[in-house]
């Protein structure tokens, strides 16, 4: 089994049990025991996982912005472009291409991981500091005060949200 039939046959496990299916304890073990058999045969998430807790030891946790998010994510992905022009057309860097592939999904995950700690980035207005564009423009500010218009605010950081 997949990881894609592994997922579908969990939904449907717990459809059943939400409909209040009459589901039995060694009908759900059973099906831990071939998710996780299946899941630890999945080498390719491993793989992900694995890239995910190496770059971690290398950098740390990351909580970039979203313009230093698309900037990492699209070295990586030139990267792997680079790899399957060399696999296309010939060069060294095609020997690579299914690791430059693990990169850019493991750094897709990180991107996702930090979106999930940070709900929303800080912004700040150029001409006034003040904080989140959603709150507006200090008093006097010479910035145009509808948050549909952006000029003026730059990211400075991330914030946390409650």
């Amino acid at each position: 089994m997949n990881i894609v039939e592994i997922s579908i046959n969990n939904l449907k496990l717990l459809e059943r049990i939400h409909a209040g299916s009459a589901v039995g304890s060694s009908e759900v073990t059973a099906h831990i025991a071939a998710t996780n058999e299946s899941l630890v045969e999945s080498h390719q998430i491993y793989d992900v996982l694995a890239e995910r807790a190496k770059q971690d030891g290398k950098w740390g946790v990351q909580n970039h912005d979203p313009i230093t998010w698309l900037a990492i994510l699209t070295e990586e992905v030139g990267e792997f472009a680079q790899a399957a022009l060399h696999h296309r057309f010939g060069g060294p860097a095609s020997a690579g291409m299914r690791e430059e592939a693990v990169q850019c999904a493991a750094v897709a995950l990180a991107i996702v991981q930090c979106l999930d700690r940070h709900n929303g980035w800080l912004v700040r207005c150029a001409a006034c500091e003040r904080g989140d564009y959603q709150l507006g423009h200090a008093d006097g500010c010479p910035q145009n005060a509808k948050p549909s218009r952006r000029r003026g605010w730059s990211v400075v950081g991330v914030k946390q949200r409650s």
